[in-house]
């Protein structure tokens, strides 16, 4: 995933610049929902890892039906 250098112990963003929203509301670059990018700039740390680890889930899920 490609990301700004975030400022020092912060989590950079998911975001890859591909920003299309699914039928579900889920960005199909970088598989948050519209809620979670929109939480994004004021979450803490902690909220960013598990923004990074639903969407990884989500993206995986995604990959798994694509291929199967």
């Amino acid at each position: 995933m490609s990301e700004s250098t975030p400022p020092s112990g912060d989590i950079p963003s998911p975001c890859i610049q591909v920003c299309t929203l699914d039928a579900k509301g889920v960005c199909t670059g970088c598989y948050r929902t519209l809620r979670e990018i929109a939480e994004w700039p004021t979450a803490d740390r902690l909220r960013k890892i598990e923004i990074r680890r639903l969407a990884e889930l989500r993206r995986s899920v995604a990959m798994h039906r694509r291929f199967s």
